[in-house]
């Protein structure tokens, strides 16, 4: 807690969640949002390649429906 110029007791609170950082103020029973930072954005891996519906045999002309 601290005391503005004014004389008015003022609470400051910073959070971090996994959403982004905050500081609030408290001063007279009112709370404002000092500050609000977004957390950075974490890569996401290359979605995989989609596997084919059909396979082939040893045959280079032949291909038979996946089962599984």
């Amino acid at each position: 807690m601290t005391t503005d110029g004014d004389g008015v007791d003022t609470y400051l609170r910073s959070f971090r969640s996994e959403g982004g950082d905050a500081v609030i103020r408290i001063r007279d029973a009112v709370v404002s949002l000092v500050t609000a930072t977004p957390a950075a954005a974490t890569p996401r891996p290359a979605p995989r390649p989609s596997q084919p519906a059909w396979s082939c045999s040893s045959s280079p002309t032949a291909a038979t429906p996946r089962t599984s």
